[in-house]
């Protein structure tokens, strides 16, 4: 069995989602979104 978390990197909101795939068999765990804001750049990716 593998956890597999994507991300999709945004400079204000960044996504992820998490899936556990075994075989051919592939199931939703968890998504969500990091809202980060419009700070310094710098700043942003500290908090990533």
């Amino acid at each position: 069995m593998r956890r597999i978390l994507g991300i999709d990197p945004g400079s204000i909101k960044t996504g992820w989602g998490v899936i556990e795939v075994e075989g051919s068999n592939v199931v939703y765990l968890q998504s969500g979104i990091l809202t980060l804001g419009s700070g310094a750049m710098s700043d942003r990716l500290l908090t990533l």
